[in-house]
């Protein structure tokens, strides 16, 4: 597994996933809505706080970094025929040594997961990170019972 730069074609591959219910929550607007509603994946700059994935020719993963005042926000994506396979927890650990080596990191990892959906949630334990708490968490597509988890 490779740490790629997060290009505009791998942003577009990323944008194409489409995940089987009830995962299809996850499912992103078209490149262009995304464009129009400026989201960071549709612009270089934006791409800068992704980390990408690759093994041979296969696009596996990317993670997104978000510095908050108190935390790094983590968002991760799988490939959607990669999912359910452990491939997961390789990336994200991956991903956190490589920020690490990228960044003078002074706050803790912290990342909000739908409570239902437990094969992220282990994912996340697997790398470290305990449950703080459930709460009700904003998202793009609204509000929503989020697990928090951050990593000790």
């Amino acid at each position: 597994m490779k740490l790629v730069k997060f290009t505009e074609k791998l942003a577009k591959k990323y944008v194409s996933w489409k995940y089987i219910t009830p995962y299809d929550i996850y499912n992103l607007p078209t490149w262009e809505e995304m464009k129009q509603k400026e989201y960071k994946a549709t612009t270089q700059k934006g791409r800068k706080n992704y980390f990408a994935y690759v093994e041979d020719d296969a696009f596996l993963g990317v993670v997104s970094f978000k510095e908050t005042s108190d935390n790094i926000y983590i968002g991760i994506a799988i490939s959607p025929n990669l999912c359910g396979k452990g491939l997961g927890a390789k990336v994200l650990a991956q991903a956190l040594k490589d920020f690490d080596k990228k960044n003078n990191r002074t706050k803790p990892f912290y990342s909000e997961v739908r409570s239902w959906n437990q094969r992220s949630i282990k994912t996340f334990q697997k790398c470290g990170f305990v449950v703080l708490e459930t709460k009700k968490c904003k998202g793009k597509d609204g509000d929503f019972e989020g697990v928090c988890l951050q990593q000790k």
